[in-house]
């Protein structure tokens, strides 16, 4: 088993474990209960029934997670209840839309192109991560450091960039985030 494969399929497996450790009655437990019952639920995912795993199955589908995503469970497992600050929500969803959009073939211009070494996104990155560093955005600069370090040993099978920053579910996620937070915003007012 290669580190991507390792990776994948734990990292599928964490996104499932996070998810029901995030259940109210489950997210006011302790640290290490939450901890036990994560170790449990992970081994649970990978144990093969048949030819396939339920993480091996579903990797069939979705594919790898992005090291961002992975970063932004592994804080979710520590405090299920602390949000994500807006501002890397909406830099999450604006850049998955135009790297989804652009690589539909909307336009002549592919976006995730630029993920394969190209310097205006490297100094893109590098001003962001400056920036968020600077706003004490210190999940988003997390995300950034872990995806850029990763890429750079290339970890990953894949040499693009965006393959290690973002992956459709945290898109996804991030979009229904900001609708969420906009939705109950107009509700209190």
């Amino acid at each position: 088993m290669t580190a991507t494969d390792f990776t994948g399929l734990a990292g599928l497996a964490f996104a499932i474990t996070t998810s029901i450790l995030a259940w109210p009655n489950l997210a006011r437990r302790s640290l290490a209960v939450r901890l036990g019952l994560a170790t449990i639920l992970l081994i649970a995912l990978l144990i093969p029934f048949g030819d396939l795993s339920l993480t091996k199955f579903l990797r069939g589908i979705v594919g790898d997670l992005s090291i961002s995503t992975l970063a932004l469970l592994a804080r979710t497992l520590q405090k299920p209840s602390a949000p994500i600050k807006t501002s890397a929500l909406l830099l999450i969803a604006i850049s998955g839309l135009f790297l989804y959009i652009f690589a539909l073939g909307f336009s002549t211009f592919d976006f995730y192109r630029s993920g394969f070494g190209n310097y205006y996104l490297i100094g893109s990155l590098f001003a962001v991560t400056l920036l968020a560093w600077w706003r004490q955005n210190f999940v988003l600069l997390s995300c950034l450091a872990l995806a850029s370090l990763a890429w750079s040993v290339g970890y990953y099978e894949s040499t693009n960039l965006w393959n290690y920053l973002l992956d459709p579910l945290l898109v996804i996620y991030a979009i229904s985030a900001l609708i969420h937070r906009l939705l109950t915003r107009k509700k209190t007012i």
